[in-house]
């Protein structure tokens, strides 16, 4: 079984699993369309699958197809990691890339046109493992393109993108999850992971709250860039998740209206 293959499996076991996870040790009760479950994420789920329908047909090849060609020198690329032992190599490529990942994150709430892409993320009224699909296919496809731009830059293996990229989506799935975690457990991991109470008040109404926190794997970016927030353990049950400006149910579950959302007012 090649890589290529083996990453769906992956991504759709992981899914599976916190989602599951999630009901049996649940965090918090919903408290936004909890009628509607099952619509947020049929809506999430679409979201994602439309994206990488784009990327799929709209790009020449896929991050990890350029990867490819870097290796066999079929694309010039800058190769700033090139002349490093491949398993150093490989090590920093996942860290420089999770930083990457941190820095587009920021932008993506800083620069205003970025950011009207990305708050469809931001819009969901609830947080559960479905939500770490909630991306809007421009956003998507505009990560692709980011993230081959560092192929370019950096060199890196195709090996080193695979599992970046399963690292990040699994991370996502895990932080957006409403998985319940005892607070000394979640103490330790947070040290070097993001965990799900990490993550949540980044999707908090509050606009201060939802501007920090900004990791998806690791956490030390934001202690080092102090983007970091703690917040409460209790107050956890009690966070507004989502967008003041978004608030009706017409506004935040239909597909069609996710999809229009950046070019609202």
């Amino acid at each position: 079984m090649n890589e290529l293959s083996l990453r769906p499996i992956i991504f759709l076991f992981t899914l599976a699993l916190f989602f599951i996870l999630e009901h049996i040790f649940k965090r918090r009760e919903a408290i936004y369309f909890k009628k509607e479950k099952w619509h947020r994420v049929f809506s999430n789920l679409s979201l994602v699958f439309i994206g990488n329908f784009l990327v799929k047909h709209l790009l020449p090849f896929a991050p990890y197809g350029l990867a490819l060609l870097v290796e066999q020198d079929k694309v010039w690329s800058l190769q700033l990691l090139g002349q490093i032992d491949s398993h150093v190599s490989f090590v920093i490529g996942l860290i420089s890339l999770d930083f990457f990942i941190y820095f587009q994150h920021v932008l993506s709430h800083r620069v205003a046109f970025i950011w009207r892409i990305h708050r469809v993320h931001h819009a969901d009224r609830e947080l559960d493992s479905t939500s770490a699909l909630r991306f809007h296919p421009l956003e998507i496809y505009g990560s692709s393109l980011y993230k081959m731009a560092l192929i370019v830059l950096m060199g890196y293996s195709s090996t080193t993108i695979f599992w970046f990229e399963v690292i990040l989506s699994s991370s996502a799935i895990f932080n957006h999850s409403n998985l319940y975690l005892p607070k000394k457990i979640d103490q330790v991991i947070r040290l070097f992971f993001v965990t799900p109470d990490f993550h949540r008040s980044h999707h908090c109404e509050n606009r201060l709250r939802h501007d920090r926190n900004y990791g998806f794997c690791f956490s030390f970016w934001d202690y080092l860039f102090k983007t970091y927030e703690s917040v409460d353990f209790k107050e956890q049950e009690q966070l507004k998740i989502g967008l003041k400006e978004f608030e009706k149910k017409e506004e935040t579950l239909p597909l069609f209206n996710l999809l229009k959302m950046p070019f609202r007012k």
